[in-house]
């Protein structure tokens, strides 16, 4: 969500990101088709649910601010086996509201990460491509470990660091301060009103004071 906040204008929904732990059998994989053909047009749909739901919390906060639906572009690896399996895939990915799908010039049996010794090299566009699910896969990684470290070390002072940073990047439209409100409680406390007729009893979070923790 926060790219498309910094105006990133198209998603990818990349195979080895599904087949590292993305993926519907719930495992591990590397990038080479091992994991459940269905694991991709899920994913997508998974996308797309979430980027649903952070435009209807903008929009209950006050109007959209910007186009939460950027398109996905979707990895359909191989085609996971012949002409059949492709258009069943591509099917599927249609239906999970994907808006373009590319598929690999190589035998799915054969199938490997473009990174990986033997591979035809990628094409420019490609590899920017990688470059940007790659720097995210660090960035995410890297992230816990320092914290982990950090808590390890200093105990809540690590924690106290983190949130301090996160406050002041607020400034810059950084918004999961709040994880609450991130998940849509705020727009579920307005939904329980429309329903009802009157303000929720239970209303867990107050508008005008949401809750940094």
């Amino acid at each position: 969500m926060f790219m498309i906040i910094q105006h990133v204008i198209v998603n990818i929904c990349l195979g080895w990101q599904v087949a590292a732990d993305g993926n519907t059998a719930g495992s591990m994989y590397p990038d080479q088709s091992l994991y459940p053909s269905n694991s991709g047009p899920d994913m997508v749909r998974r996308i797309n649910k979430t980027l649903e739901r952070a435009s209807q919390i903008e929009q209950s906060e006050g109007g959209t601010k910007r186009d939460w639906f950027v398109p996905i572009v979707a990895d359909a690896e191989a085609g996971f086996g012949g002409p059949l399996n492709c258009f069943e895939i591509v099917k599927a990915f249609i239906e999970a509201g994907a808006a373009g799908v590319h598929f690999e010039d190589q035998l799915a049996s054969e199938k490997k990460c473009g990174h990986l010794g033997g591979k035809v090299e990628l094409g420019a566009m490609g590899y920017k491509f990688q470059l940007i699910a790659l720097a995210g896969f660090h960035s995410l990684n890297f992230a816990m470990y320092e914290l982990a470290r950090n808590y390890k070390d200093r105990g809540m002072t690590a924690y106290s660091e983190l949130q301090q940073a996160e406050f002041e990047a607020e400034k810059h439209g950084y918004t999961a301060v709040r994880h609450q409100r991130e998940v849509g409680t705020g727009y579920f406390d307005l939904v329980t009103m429309a329903i009802t007729g009157k303000e929720a009893k239970d209303r867990v979070l107050d508008r005008r004071q949401l809750l940094r923790i």
